[in-house]
C-alpha cells in the first residue's frame, strides 16, 4: 500500500498515520493505542526492526552501469510491500579508502520481526531477488532491533 503525504510532513498507510521527521518514523499515539492523544516516538513505545542488505555489482564499464540501474530500479518498487514502514536503496559514493566493494545498498524499516518475515516472502520480493541474483558478485545483510 503506498504512502500519502498529509498534512506537515504526515504520511498515510490505511488507518495508521506515519511522520518522518529527520528520517525517524513516528506513529501516533491514537492509531497504537486505540484512543486519542499526542504525537509520540515510535521508539519510545515500540522497537523497530532494521534491515540493511549490500551489494557488490557484477560487470565493468557500461555492462556495471546497467545492472546497478536495473537492480535499484526493482529495490524501489519493493516500497509497497505489507510491513514495511520504510524503505530506502542508495548508491556507494565510496569515499573510504579501505571499502570500495559495496556497489549499492538497501535499507528497510519494520514494526517487528514477524512483518520483515512477511516481507521476505511476499511474492514481489522473491521477483526482486531473481532481478539481483544473477546482477550480484556479492551480498551482505544486516538486521537488529532498536
Amino acid at each position: 500500500m503506498a504512502l500519502e503525504r498529509g498534512a506537515e510532513g504526515e504520511r498515510r498507510r490505511g488507518s495508521n498515520i506515519y511522520c518522518i521527521i529527520n528520517n525517524n518514523v513516528r506513529i501516533s499515539h491514537a492509531d497504537r493505542m486505540g484512543d486519542t492523544g499526542r504525537q509520540i516516538p515510535f521508539q519510545e513505545t515500540h522497537n523497530m526492526i532494521h534491515h540493511y542488505v549490500f551489494w557488490e555489482i557484477q560487470g565493468e564499464g557500461e555492462e556495471k552501469i546497467a545492472n546497478v540501474r536495473t537492480i535499484k530500479h526493482a529495490l524501489e518498487s519493493m516500497g509497497h510491500i505489507p510491513g514495511v514502514l520504510s524503505l530506502e536503496v542508495s548508491l556507494n559514493a565510496k569515499v573510504d579508502a579501505l571499502s570500495k566493494e559495496i556497489d549499492l545498498m538497501l535499507y528497510t524499516t519494520h514494526v517487528d520481526w514477524a512483518d520483515l518475515e512477511a516481507y521476505q516472502a511476499h511474492s514481489e520480493h522473491k521477483k526482486v531477488i531473481e532481478i539481483v541474483r544473477p546482477r550480484r558478485k556479492n551480498r551482505w545483510a544486516v538486521d537488529y532491533e532498536t
